[in-house]
């Protein structure tokens, strides 16, 4: 699965959970599980609000189409 953002990679870095950003954002479990694994995307608004609570800008949360365009149709997207 190609990787759209980056947001798995952020909350590990932060040493931070998928619970402790669904509880930020006033969102579920599964809806941060999902944007972690790339199965779906959280919109533009979502997507500034998520790097407000993380203290990133929110370009840095997504993968550039080059990065998309390089990754192979079956590598595995999201860490936490």
């Amino acid at each position: 699965m190609k990787r759209y953002n980056k947001i798995g990679q952020v909350l590990v870095k932060q040493d931070k959970t998928n619970r402790w950003l669904a509880r930020q954002l006033d969102v579920t479990e599964t809806t941060v599980s999902r944007w972690v694994h790339n199965n779906q995307q959280p919109t533009i608004q979502m997507l500034f609000k998520i790097g407000s609570v993380l203290g990133v800008e929110a370009r840095n949360l997504l993968v550039r189409m080059k990065e998309i365009e390089q990754l192979p149709n079956d590598e595995e997207g999201g860490n936490a």
